[in-house]
């Protein structure tokens, strides 16, 4: 009796470990089978930025998407539009320029995604800096919004050519992202003549309770070692720092993702943020997955 009654208790402690460590390990794998990297996956939205400053109200949209062409290519698109108000002077809309783009996404193990692509960008205005018009100061006005971070986006009479590159990594609740992006810029225009390189960079630390909810920081950086441009717009610096600390909602698997944040540029030409004419841009991103 002694020793039959000494291992009953020893195997239902074995039993009992064996099925703790599978609950454990199906508990890893559903957590982490619920993560869809940002790169992979279906998304559509608009992305809204709002900069107000003592001489002028900015306001951008963008309609963007990723729609998945194959099991790891996705095409890629954002249609921008802004609205410029100044004191003094009359208010005025413009087109931003269109982007259309692909990307190739693949997973990294458990943990970590991976892609690269590349896009293009043609310019809705032309010319019209000798001239004065409008439209073509507001859609340079729009394209300082994020700090010189995509300046594609609205910057006139250049072809941009971008070739993003991503790391995502993922270690519920904590999410990390980092972002580079050379970008070249072809001279179009009447008002341009010398081609331009910039790098893009950005890094991400988020934490996302399980139900989606949370915040975290975008820090990012502009590289611009071509200085003296045309436009000047990196006048005294070759590159551009801001950070941005914001909330976000992005439950697993499917449904509606928002992000708010305050991008704020750090270092001189248009930091710091809260200064005279700085950057200083309130930023949304609202949209939904499958």
């Amino acid at each position: 009796m002694g020793p039959r009654s000494t291992r009953r208790p020893r195997r239902c402690v074995a039993t009992l470990s064996a099925l703790a460590t599978i609950l454990v390990t199906l508990g890893a794998e559903a957590q982490h089978a619920g993560w869809t990297p940002r790169s992979q996956g279906n998304r559509l939205g608009a992305d809204l930025d709002l900069w107000p400053t003592n001489d002028w109200t900015t306001v951008s949209v963008g309609f963007i998407g990723q729609v998945r062409l194959t099991r790891h290519f996705y095409l890629d698109f954002d249609f921008p539009w802004a609205f410029a108000a100044r004191t003094p002077g009359p208010d005025r809309l413009t087109l931003g320029n269109p982007t259309i783009g692909v990307h190739y996404a693949t997973a990294l193990g458990r943990h970590a995604a991976f892609f690269i692509g590349g896009s293009g960008t043609i310019p809705t205005h032309y010319g019209a800096r000798s001239n004065g018009a409008g439209n073509y100061d507001a859609a340079v006005l729009a394209s300082y919004a994020r700090a010189l971070y995509d300046l594609h986006r609205f910057l006139p009479e250049y072809v941009y050519v971008r070739a993003p590159v991503g790391l995502e990594m993922a270690f519920r609740p904590l999410f990390l992202r980092f972002y580079v992006t050379p970008v070249f810029w072809g001279p179009v225009g009447n008002d341009v003549r010398v081609a331009e390189l910039v790098l893009e960079h950005a890094t991400e630390i988020e934490l996302l309770a399980n139900m989606g909810l949370g915040g975290g920081i975008r820090l990012q950086a502009v590289v611009m070692p071509t200085r003296d441009n045309d436009l000047r717009v990196t006048r005294d610096d070759e590159a551009q720092l801001a950070f941005e600390p914001f909330f976000a909602y992005e439950p697993e698997p499917h449904g509606f993702f928002a992000r708010v944040g305050l991008l704020v540029a750090v270092d001189r030409p248009y930091g710091f943020g809260f200064e005279h004419d700085r950057v200083a841009t309130v930023r949304a991103t609202l949209g939904g997955k499958w």
